[in-house]
């Protein structure tokens, strides 16, 4: 299943854990798995566990403080029902859709996606509503927006053909040499291993995925920002001193 790892919402979640209540979900019985096929059953299965698995080192590092137990708890509950919902949803999408026509410009900043096609996301959600942002930094932003809607597909434009693939199964390259967009630590899709090797060796760069690609925009959320006013600020002087 496209996403099923849903590893956003695993950082989301946490980066967001107090906005979650402290509803309890160790109870089998809020995640039934007799309408789950044999498949959708075992993949949950090995999911709930690595998500408890997870939880438990949380706890470790909380030194048995209960505040952050319980952060630890809500954040497994989050995490836990966004990983079921997405599996117990089934289908995904195999074809990016058509996006270019129905999200000219991202939300967030108002860029050209066409422009910008090699670095351009496409976000599906489950309740079958879309987000075309120009980056992976406004994709993150509308990630952190949204963090009640689940993403049934995430799709990203690869930097040499511009088309959409899988952003999950894409080759991410972080960092180098080359200016990212909306950010200064670049984070760039390929569709094959090669290419993103081929880009390295000229441009720098790590190998990576795409959750240390999503990680990697949330950390840098702050700089990147700053340095966005700072450039849109110092254009809007420009123009106003051509303009005199």
């Amino acid at each position: 299943m496209v996403f099923q790892k849903l590893s956003i919402f695993v950082f989301v979640s946490f980066l967001y854990v107090l906005l979650f209540s402290g509803a309890d979900c160790r109870s089998e019985n809020k995640f039934p798995v007799d309408k789950m096929s044999a498949k959708q059953a075992s993949e949950w299965k090995a999911r709930e566990k690595g998500l408890r698995d997870d939880y438990a080192v949380c706890l470790e590092h909380c030194g048995g403080k209960k505040d952050c137990e319980a952060a630890c708890q809500r954040a497994l509950d989050a995490r836990l029902t966004a990983a079921y919902s997405g599996i117990a949803a089934g289908s995904s999408l195999k074809t990016p859709p058509e996006d270019l026509s129905s999200h000219p410009s991202c939300p967030f900043c108002g860029m050209d996606r066409k422009k910008f096609s090699y670095s351009r996301v496409l976000i599906v959600f489950e309740d079958g509503t879309e987000s075309g942002t120009c980056s992976i930094h406004c994709a993150a932003i509308e990630l952190a927006l949204n963090i009640d809607k689940t993403p049934k597909a995430i799709w990203v434009g690869d930097f040499d053909t511009k088309q959409l693939i899988d952003a999950e199964k894409a080759y991410w390259v972080i960092g180098g040499e080359k200016p990212g967009v909306m950010t200064k630590r670049a984070k760039w899709a390929f569709e094959s291993r090669e290419k993103a090797e081929a880009f390295i060796k000229s441009y720098g760069g790590k190998l990576s995925v795409m959750d240390e690609a999503f990680k990697a925009a949330f950390e840098d959320m702050y700089g990147d920002t700053r340095m966005i006013i700072e450039r849109r600020k110092m254009k809007r002087m420009q123009q106003q001193k051509s303009g005199n």
